[in-house]
């Protein structure tokens, strides 16, 4: 695998997010199911801070294990408007970075840590895909909450 179809891999995620996405309005980024639950916006920028946590885990200074200290960095009251914003920043600057690989530097090892071990770096993409998915998953719910029909994930 090559740069370009890691790209499109994460590309196909980020176009598959963004089909449930378009469902919300401004006013849906406050919603939040019960209390002490993650709000539309807040679930959003998890996503985008998630982005960040899996490309730095495989091609940075490795996977940052702090869990408490990243989740304090979800702030508590973000916009639609501002997670949106983060999470298109966030992808654009992946699939960027993606780009310019070459084969050799997907399938060089991680650095070392205790989640994926010595895997290639590549293997971060399955799992990124599986984590947004997972959110996905409950943005649907949150939809449905709200009354809204979601959109058909795999539409073009």
């Amino acid at each position: 695998m090559n740069g370009k179809e890691a790209a499109d891999i994460v590309r196909r995620e980020h176009k598959y997010l963004c089909n449930i996405l378009k469902s919300f309005v401004p006013q849906h980024g406050e919603f939040s199911p019960c209390p002490g639950m993650m709000t539309t916006a807040q679930q959003i920028n998890h996503i985008a801070q998630t982005v960040v946590w899996f490309r730095e885990g495989a091609f940075g200074r490795g996977f940052n294990l702090d869990f408490e200290k990243i989740e304090g960095a979800n702030p508590r009251t973000v916009t639609l408007k501002e997670a949106l914003a983060e999470l298109e920043k966030q992808y654009t600057s992946y699939i960027d970075f993606l780009e310019r690989l070459s084969d050799t530097d997907l399938q060089a090892p991680m650095p070392e840590n205790p989640i994926f071990g010595a895997a290639p770096r590549l293997a971060v993409l399955a799992a990124q895909s599986d984590h947004t998915a997972h959110h996905r998953g409950a943005l649907c719910v949150y939809l449905r909450l709200l009354g809204i029909i979601p959109a058909m994930v795999y539409q073009e």
